[in-house]
């Protein structure tokens, strides 16, 4: 059987475009005062946030400081956990960043320019 999506099931507020990012990666996080590092999967990226997919459920309103490479340059950046659900045998976290960063937007967009 099959079904329509419904068009307002989810409403996206997104500011910028989204792009396709596949890469493992690392995120830290503090657990009891101590900084801990986990590996993750990046799924896509914008100038306002990051999906990545981890074993571990992170709960929302977690910071994390997430590791990502555009090119050549490697980031590091502070985010927060929006959103953390089941998708198959992983969590996928929607990360919104912690502040607005116009080398970041500007990276992004060379970037992605360059691969059209």
């Amino acid at each position: 059987m099959f079904f329509k999506k419904n068009k307002n099931a989810r409403k996206e507020n997104r500011r910028s475009p989204r792009y396709k990012l596949y890469q493992s990666s690392y995120y830290l996080t503090e657990n009891g005062g101590q900084a801990v590092t986990d590996e993750c999967w990046l799924n896509d990226i914008s100038d306002g946030g990051v999906s990545l997919d981890s074993s571990k459920d992170i709960p929302p309103g977690r910071r994390i400081t997430v590791l990502y490479k555009i090119g050549t340059k490697v980031r590091r950046e502070e985010a927060v956990v929006r959103r953390c659900g089941k998708f198959i045998h992983q969590w996928r976290c929607g990360c919104e960043f912690t502040g607005e960063d116009t080398e970041r937007s500007r990276i992004l967009e060379d970037y992605y320019r360059e691969q059209e």
